[in-house]
């Protein structure tokens, strides 16, 4: 066999398309043995998939002598697609009379499934980001609306109704962060937490939602109000949040039930089956469509239908799952059990918890170029009783830091002049061993990653709050004090 012969795909057909010869390595792609092959006709390759404008056209080319070329989707014995790039010659004999034809062809099924993955890629890709347009459009518009009427509301009403539609844009944030990169989504932090307090706090930012659709919610957790739980909070909320949205769009459902069942010893590592029942009505398909990337037909695609294709994919990463099943009596339940430490103590609150590392004459360093943020944040952190030196970029920070000694640094990564990446691999480079904690807006990319490799011990999604940097503390190992 030549080089040339076991390169390509050879095949000669009389005119009226029977095979008189084929080569071996048209064999080996097509499945049929020689004998199969040679004196039948081409159709037994036929995929089916080009119609007969192509098949006319192709043989209107060549019948005339012209040479044709292009890409052939055949199928095998086996019944298995693939593709070729093909050319198309005519034969002659002594009296230039076409006896036949010579198809000289490479595969390039290969390139054709890629091109495939690269369409339905920018299809879901596309679809994606229709939903997030959409999702964070509302409570972007309900802040502006809320922000233009803000004599007609009291303050406190429009501080809550700001920080309701504040925290859902973040969460639609979070989802489409972790249906990018859902790995960088897994928490691995555990905290201390009162379950019950912990839904009561997820439910409350869906009390509008659940009004408007005029469903009633009832928590069933008595037997957890005393007894701690040691979670991945941020995960367990960020699914829990995508199962009772879907609860509540999804279905007409009036009746909302939440409960939990634990399997294991107190004090000992256990799993949490949390319940989030419903009395809707979907359809008989819908559970073998409801975790998929666009949770089935595209009419009812939102931010519930993404929400629970990123909770599946969270929830087997945090080595427990995500169901769905229908009750008994009518509706439906989403079943999320997870890996977690039933506590013997008393319910301890979480302000507790987190004074055992309180911020009080803690001196922090604080980076961060933008000047409203940078104010805020450093209020906070003041009024925590910490001890703040401020800095708008990379490089006041640097200048900051080889002048006084700090107890704990906080920077955002993405600043002009020298970024967070260099600052911090400047400061572990000049022996720094506290603690450096990242503050980043991003959602997608390797920010968080980068940092950490720079020399930063965390990194925290924005906004920063009192109680997310307390909890990142308390999982530090140790602390310059």
């Amino acid at each position: 066999m030549t080089a040339f012969d076991s390169q390509l795909l050879i095949a000669q057909t009389d005119v009226r398309g029977t095979i008189t010869n084929v080569n071996q390595k048209f064999i080996e792609l097509s499945g049929y043995t020689r004998e199969q092959l040679v004196g039948a006709n081409h159709r037994i390759l036929s995929s089916g998939y080009h119609g007969a404008a192509f098949w006319n056209g192709l043989y209107s080319t060549i019948s005339q002598g012209q040479v044709w070329c292009g890409d052939i989707c055949d199928r095998t014995n086996a019944g298995q697609i693939f593709w070729i790039r093909t050319t198309i010659t005519p034969d002659y004999d002594d009296q230039s009379t076409i006896t036949g034809y010579t198809a000289l062809s490479i595969e390039v099924s290969d390139l054709y499934i890629k091109q495939t993955e690269a369409v339905q890629f920018k299809a879901n890709q596309s679809k994606m980001f229709g939903i997030v347009a959409h999702e964070l459009r509302t409570p972007a518009a309900l802040i502006a609306m809320l922000l233009d009427s803000a004599n007609e509301y009291s303050q406190q009403d429009l501080i809550e109704l700001l920080k309701r539609y504040s925290k859902q844009l973040i969460s639609v944030i979070d989802d489409v962060r972790a249906v990018i990169n859902p790995e960088d989504n897994v928490f691995h932090h555990t905290t201390l937490v009162n379950l019950s307090a912990l839904v009561k706090d997820c439910v409350s930012l869906y009390s509008k939602l659940l009004a408007s659709n005029q469903v009633n919610i009832r928590i069933q957790l008595d037997q957890f109000e005393s007894q701690p739980l040691v979670i991945n909070k941020q995960s367990v909320k960020q699914i829990l949040g995508n199962m009772l949205r879907h609860a509540i769009v999804k279905g007409s459902a009036k009746n909302i039930w939440i409960r939990a069942e634990w399997n294991g010893d107190k004090g000992q590592q256990g799993q949490l089956s949390l319940f989030v029942e419903d009395d809707g009505q979907l359809p008989e398909n819908y559970g073998a469509l409801i975790f998929s990337e666009f949770g089935g037909a595209s009419e009812q695609v939102d931010q519930s239908s993404l929400g629970l294709n990123v909770s599946h994919t969270l929830a087997r990463a945090l080595g427990g799952d995500l169901c769905y099943s229908q009750r008994i009596y009518g509706g439906n339940a989403l079943i999320f059990t997870f890996n977690a430490c039933l506590k013997r103590q008393q319910a301890l609150s979480l302000e507790n918890v987190n004074s055992e590392l309180p911020l009080s004459e803690m001196s922090v360093l604080l980076v961060e170029d933008d000047k409203v943020l940078l104010m805020v944040t450093a209020k906070m952190l003041s009024k925590a009783g910490a001890q703040v030196t401020c800095a708008e970029n990379g490089r006041k920070g640097l200048s900051a830091f080889q002048i006084d000694d700090f107890d704990l640094i906080l920077t955002d990564i993405m600043m002009p002049d020298i970024d967070g990446y260099a600052m911090v691999g400047s400061m572990r480079f000049q022996g720094y061993a506290g603690p450096i904690i990242g503050i980043s807006a991003a959602s997608f990319g390797g920010e968080f990653e980068r940092l950490i490799e720079s020399g930063a011990d965390l990194v925290l999604s924005k906004p920063l709050t009192l109680r997310k940097l307390l909890d990142a503390l308390s999982n530090l190992s140790q602390i310059k004090r």
